[in-house]
């Protein structure tokens, strides 16, 4: 679970520094009782969200939602044009 975990938390950064045109990304990872929540957000120039329905021709975003099925978790993609994009993955631990 821990290198998946990583192996997700690496390909949101990976994303953000290949897609995203962001100067600035946090990342919160908290527990909430049997529950991991990873949150990351980023002001880049945001991204369709009709794009994100499918995750594009990409395959950064198939494999984070691949690793998050894998682990029974779920993913939420909140992104606007020209503000940037939030990505909140929420795992049962």
């Amino acid at each position: 679970m821990e290198l998946t975990l990583f192996r997700i938390v690496q390909e949101l950064m990976t994303n953000v520094i290949k897609h995203a045109e962001a100067t600035e990304m946090n990342i919160h990872i908290t527990n909430h009782g049997d529950t991991l929540n990873i949150l990351a957000e980023d002001n880049g120039k945001g991204m369709p969200l009709d794009k994100t329905a499918n995750y594009g021709n990409g395959m950064g975003l198939k494999s984070i939602d691949k690793r998050i099925h894998y682990l029974h978790g779920s993913m939420n993609i909140e992104s606007e044009i020209g503000k940037g994009t939030v990505i909140i993955l929420d795992i049962p631990i």
